[in-house]
């Protein structure tokens, strides 16, 4: 391999704050993306208790209005009956005397677990005066079924069926009024969270404003250090060379921001439990820092080490270091190769461990790679993974979000990928352009 060495003046070591003040940035730009993911997330569980609270207060009202309208339709029945005798009246009458305990037990069972002392005790009141009430009407129908139309009247005008029927109406209104008011705390509790994220967001939107202009003025002041510690030449040369390192330096500083979002984005999509969530989340950002402390200093150099990106990836798999086969030459990869790689190798071996080679007793995975500068095109990478479990291994049903990155890395880096589920293990192929190989 040919190298080039640069045969100018070294620069003037820098303050050591200086080096570190852009990875500070780097890191409190990805704090301010937390915080403003961790302030959605509290305004999502607050809009998402505020819709199960208007759905529950939705069918406690109805529960009510039909308990209400089924009381007043049987006594309605029973008082046209008692007058009249039509036994017209006593359709209506039989529906309601069915329908009103059927309600009454679904109000009871939807909202008796998580009723207020209040709610409890009106739910008790009812469902001691709505027998009571049905067994007076039941009364004076059998009197009037009997021929006793003197009794039946009598017990009518004793005018307790009619006491019961307003405190019935009564308990129905107290019961409303309290749902209206739980209601109406979850709608409060939900607008003054709104309220506060938006607050909050508006601040860390100026936090981020702030950042970017601190990065512009560090920016600034390494070019004019460098500016100053030069001849003419040289100064023209290193205002080329800082002006590429800051350009580079912030298309990773956005990719990295992109990255890390969509891995953020697609794994709650895809995750119902926070719990779990949260642990796919911090996994992948972890291995996405991996990636990315592997590649530090390849701003300025155009290749990486596999090895160094395999053995740093997999140094939390030490465990299962005596069940990994690897067999290959050094091979460099391109820099902007790293960081798809380096996820793509993180999720394979998470895998392993979880549903693979390494979640069985002896199995054991084979990593394999040669490079092939044979053909007149760019070299190019053969690398293979493959699982070998004791076990018998079926495709999954579905793709995962951990197959989907995988497939979004490989493209990433202009790699054709081969992914096969063979009976005793998966089977992972990638074919990447690379560099030369490393001397």
């Amino acid at each position: 391999m040919n190298m080039d060495f640069d045969t100018r003046p070294p620069l003037p070591a820098s303050h050591p704050g200086q080096a570190r003040l852009p990875f500070v940035l780097l890191a409190l730009a990805a704090l301010t993306k937390i915080a403003m993911l961790a302030a959605l997330l509290v305004t999502l569980d607050s809009e998402q208790k505020l819709r199960d609270q208007a759905l529950l207060t939705k069918a406690v009202m109805t529960d009510l209005q039909q308990v209400q309208a089924a009381v007043t339709d049987a006594e309605t029945g029973q008082r046209g009956y008692v007058l009249t005798g039509d036994r017209d009246y006593l359709r209506p009458y039989a529906r309601g005397t069915a329908e009103a305990p059927e309600a009454l037990a679904r109000l009871d069972g939807r909202l008796r677990a998580i009723a207020t002392p209040e709610q409890a005790e009106q739910l008790d009141r009812l469902s001691a005066l709505l027998p009571a009430k049905l067994a007076e009407m039941a009364r004076t129908v059998e009197r009037i079924e009997a021929g006793d139309e003197e009794g039946a009247h009598a017990l009518v005008e004793e005018g307790s069926g009619l006491s019961m029927m307003r405190e019935i109406r009564a308990t129905i209104s107290t019961l409303y009024a309290a749902e209206e008011v739980i209601f109406d705390e979850r709608l409060a509790d939900a607008e003054r969270i709104e309220g506060w994220t938006i607050a909050l967001m508006l601040a860390l939107i100026g936090a981020t404003a702030l950042l970017v202009g601190l990065g512009v003025w560090q920016m600034r002041r390494t070019q004019r250090a460098e500016m100053a510690a030069r001849d003419a030449e040289a100064l023209r040369m290193a205002s080329e060379q800082t002006e590429l390192l800051n350009r580079e330096l912030n298309h990773r500083v956005k990719n990295i921001l992109a990255v890390s979002g969509a891995i953020v984005n697609s794994t709650l999509r895809r995750e119902s439990d926070m719990e779990v969530a949260a642990e796919k989340v911090a996994q992948r950002l972890h291995a996405l820092s991996v990636a990315h402390d592997v590649s530090q200093g390849a701003l300025d150099r155009p290749v990486v080490s596999l090895g160094e990106l395999m053995t740093a990836t997999l140094a939390p798999y030490d465990d299962y270091e005596d069940r990994l086969d690897l067999l290959g030459e050094e091979v460099a990869l391109p820099s902007k190769a790293v960081t798809p790689f380096g996820l793509i190798l993180h999720e394979l071996a998470t895998n392993a461990v979880k549903y693979g080679a390494w979640s069985d007793e002896n199995g054991r995975v084979s990593v394999a790679w040669e490079s092939d500068a044979s053909g007149t095109g760019p070299v190019r990478l053969r690398w293979h993974w493959r699982e070998h479990c004791e076990r018998t291994v079926t495709n999954p049903e579905r793709e995962g979000f951990g197959s989907i990155m995988i497939t979004m890395a490989a493209r990433q880096m202009g790699a054709t990928l081969e992914r096969e589920w063979k009976s005793d293990g998966l089977s992972v192929t990638l074919d990447v352009p690379v560099a030369e190989p490393l001397d």
